[in-house]
């Protein structure tokens, strides 16, 4: 059997389904605390904080106290949006699809009621994402797990997958981050979309 490790946002997705998330809240849902996303995503483009402390800081200032069941009413229903659907990319869904006998495991530093309700269609085994604590019914605003970024999906693989029984492992991801842990599988595939041309290409880290 074959495990199929998959990033989310700029592989199964051509973008970063935060910012759409959070647009699709303020435009939609009228929701707007979602107006500090743009001055903490400023921050980050500017490289004045990376991007953990980014989760840090949107999960504290936007997500604190918000009611979980509404908010993940609101995640399904973007995912059902025609904009996500467009966003999706389909040359990485063909991919992932023809790996019929893998267990296909998410592998996000998003949050994990977006990135489940982005993913479900491809039926996960798994949803290795950002968890946030709850306290009677709303999120407290705290992250309670290490953010599976960089080196640390490295560290996700070899304690919960290196060891487990697999014919082979793969993996597709698409930023320079991503390159540490596909480095660690059998078959790690980097994936860059060109905008112009509407073409996925996969190139294979060695």
């Amino acid at each position: 059997m074959n495990l199929l490790l998959i990033d989310l946002d700029g592989t199964l997705t051509k973008s970063d389904n935060l910012i759409g998330f959070s647009i699709f809240m303020l435009k939609k849902k009228k929701q707007y605390r979602f107006l500090q996303f743009f001055p903490i995503y400023l921050l980050l483009r500017l490289k004045l904080i990376d991007n953990i402390r980014f989760k840090i800081l949107y999960s504290w200032l936007i997500l604190r106290d918000f009611e979980v069941s509404l908010l993940t009413v609101y995640s399904e229903e973007y995912a059902q949006s025609d904009s996500l659907k467009n966003d999706i990319n389909q040359d990485v869904v063909d991919f992932i699809l023809k790996n019929k006998v893998a267990d296909r495991v998410i592998l996000s530093a998003n949050f994990e009621f977006l990135a489940l309700a982005v993913s479900r269609f491809l039926e996960p085994k798994e949803c290795i994402s950002v968890k946030l604590e709850i306290l009677n019914g709303r999120y407290t605003g705290r992250i309670i797990n290490t953010i599976p970024y960089g080196q640390t999906k490295v560290d996700i693989f070899l304690n919960q997958f290196k060891n487990k029984a697999f014919d082979k492992v793969i993996g597709i991801g698409d930023s320079v981050s991503d390159i540490l842990w596909l480095k660690q599988l059998d078959e790690g595939y980097l994936i860059k979309f060109n905008s112009k041309t509407k073409m996925t290409s996969f190139t294979l880290v060695k």
